[in-house]
């Protein structure tokens, strides 16, 4: 701005001065235009995912946005109201005050927090090359790592046909079962299907003696004193480092929370912070302030997975809109307290009913897995039938090529011995003829 070089028509001094302090005031790095469609590639993995959990049209001509989306697969499933759930490190939730657009605001946020922290693990996508370390090479899409957003959506309030789909998958099984036909291919090898199934079943076993481990992430660090990160780190596709380093800290305290002052140079974490603010604009409370709930032990969850146990029941932000408003002195006492309520006993029988509906929500899964389970146990039967019908057959198509050929070989037998009968027959005849030769030369 001092040597002109920026805005060069603008020649007016305070005119000058006036933008650059207002230019100042942005917190963030003001992105160009090739900073913003490198920073398109890097969100366009994460659109697909989002896309694809939240049942999004795939029919071309859709004129809807994935956020209109989002929002009618809002139910309020697995809610509290006047609560809303914050996951403020990979095995930590806290609970705040919040209301219904609390819930679908920093819901969303937090949706798109955890692709950008899991993406590499959904898609065959991977961070770019840091210099002196091997090229990283895209990974298989996880099932655990799908199974695992779906919760986490659930978790937060959103359904849909996608999202109950994976809930329903036996990740254990399929890893297994992949690792397996990884091992030995189908192309060259084939498994027993009892043994398949014997194989799998152990590794789910194995599975399931890991115990998880206390993460230590560290304090989120955004400004170094240093140069920190280049232009060429500032946009885009995160580096692997850089990934490594900031999934540990993207969680919606951190960006609500961060201090914007420090030293010289950026951080990885600054810029996929900026990049959040850029495209998302900035998580807030619709009050305006943060409130923790003090829950009971019991009630507190401790993973984002972890369903709680008097949901309220699913409400979207559209039917909110049509429910009768709260007088004046109701929504008073709301904004002063957020837990007042006079009729406890209507409250008590309220608080009954939500947890029937957890219950039957959890029966509900537990029979779609049954379900699912049966299905698969007798699909396993009939190719076991199957099998055993296939060696049944070859076994009588054996015993017949065996009958056959004893036939023929019963056949050719009596052939034979006729054919000795006729040539002991000739022999007598020449016996015979040669004693009347003898006679005569007598």
């Amino acid at each position: 701005m001092k040597s002109g070089s920026v805005f060069p028509k603008i020649g007016d001094k305070l005119l000058r001065a006036k933008i650059w302090s207002n230019l100042m005031r942005i917190q963030c790095p003001i992105p160009s235009l090739y900073t913003f469609q490198e920073d398109i590639r890097y969100l366009q993995p994460l659109v697909g995912i989002m896309k694809r959990i939240s049942g999004f049209p795939t029919r071309k001509g859709s004129k809807t946005t994935l956020r209109v989306v989002l929002e009618q697969s809002f139910t309020g499933a697995n809610q509290h109201e006047d609560h809303v759930q914050v996951q403020e490190a990979k095995f930590a939730v806290k609970t705040y005050r919040g209301n219904l657009e609390d819930r679908l605001d920093l819901g969303i946020w937090q949706a798109w927090l955890y692709l950008m922290r899991e993406f590499t693990n959904m898609v065959p996508e991977c961070p770019k090359k840091e210099k002196g370390k091997p090229t990283p090479t895209p990974k298989r899409p996880n099932p655990a790592a799908w199974y695992h957003f779906a919760m986490y959506m659930y978790r937060l309030g959103f359904e849909s046909d996608e999202i109950h789909r994976q809930m329903r998958r036996d990740t254990d099984r399929e890893i297994a079962h992949n690792s397996l036909l990884d091992a030995r291919s189908p192309e060259d090898y084939v498994y027993n299907e009892l043994d398949l199934k014997s194989h799998e079943d152990g590794m789910v076993k194995m599975y399931n003696t890991a115990r998880r481990k206390t993460p230590s992430a560290g304090n989120p660090v955004l400004f170094v004193d240093g140069l920190g990160e280049d232009l060429e780190r500032r946009c885009g596709r995160t580096f692997e480092n850089a990934y490594e380093y900031d999934r540990k800290h993207l969680f919606l305290n951190v960006l609500g929370g961060s201090n914007w002052a420090g030293g010289r140079g950026i951080t990885s974490l600054f810029v996929r912070i900026s990049v959040c603010f850029a495209f998302f604009g900035k998580p807030s409370f619709s009050t305006g302030t943060l409130q923790s709930v003090k829950l009971a032990a019991d009630e507190q969850p401790t993973n984002i997975l972890q369903v709680p146990q008097q949901p309220q029941h699913p409400t979207t932000l559209a039917e909110a809109s049509l429910n009768s408003k709260p007088t004046a002195t109701q929504q008073h006492n709301d904004d002063m307290s957020g837990t007042t309520r006079t009729n406890e006993p209507i409250e008590a029988v309220d608080g009954e009913l939500t947890a029937l509906r957890q219950q039957m929500d959890e029966i509900q899964i537990q029979n779609e897995k049954l379900v699912d389970s049966l299905t698969r146990k007798g699909e396993d039967l009939n190719a076991v039938r199957e099998s055993l019908q296939q060696e049944l057959n070859d076994c009588h198509a054996k015993s017949q090529i065996q009958f056959n050929m004893h036939a023929k070989l019963s056949e050719e037998n009596e052939e034979f011995k006729t054919k000795i009968g006729k040539a002991e027959s000739e022999i007598d005849t020449l016996r015979k003829e040669r004693d009347q030769l003898n006679r005569k030369l007598l």
